[in-house]
């Protein structure tokens, strides 16, 4: 199963789950996804809490393979909220993207302001949630 814009993904860590929104899916970038992780966890996949879920949420581009082999199941789907779209705007090699638009070179003030695009593996995703459930952010 291929990721959607708006799927909800629980991650599990710890024995417990991390839920994020997928904000965006290249096309360009072979199998790139962007993940909007919230700042919660939770014990069951099935909480009816993860379908209304809002709130501050910590960027991640990472490879989609987790979730199309089903290890990090799909739970829910949300549209993206005002602003979500605009969140894949970037530094891609000194140039500036918004999804997979090339919008040209980046300015002194992109560079000092627009994320770099990183992509993060499985296992720091995976310590992303632990370190949400270890207290560093709101868990339920």
């Amino acid at each position: 199963m291929q990721p959607k814009v708006g799927d909800l993904i629980a991650i599990p860590s710890g024995g417990r789950f991390g839920i994020a929104k997928v904000l965006f899916c290249s096309e360009y970038f072979a199998q790139v996804v962007l993940l909007g992780l919230f700042r919660r966890t939770f014990e069951v996949v099935e909480s009816p809490d993860i379908a209304a879920l809002k709130g501050s949420m910590d960027l991640y581009y990472t490879g989609s393979s987790p979730i199309s082999a089903g290890v990090w199941p799909v739970v829910g789907h949300q549209t993206l909220l005002l602003g979500e779209s605009s969140m894949s705007r970037r530094i891609v090699g000194g140039d500036v993207w918004d999804e997979d638009r090339h919008l040209g070179p980046a300015s002194e003030q992109d560079l000092a302001t627009l994320p770099k695009m990183l992509t993060h593996g499985t296992r720091l995703i995976e310590k992303a949630v632990q370190r949400i459930c270890d207290g560093k952010a709101e868990v339920l």
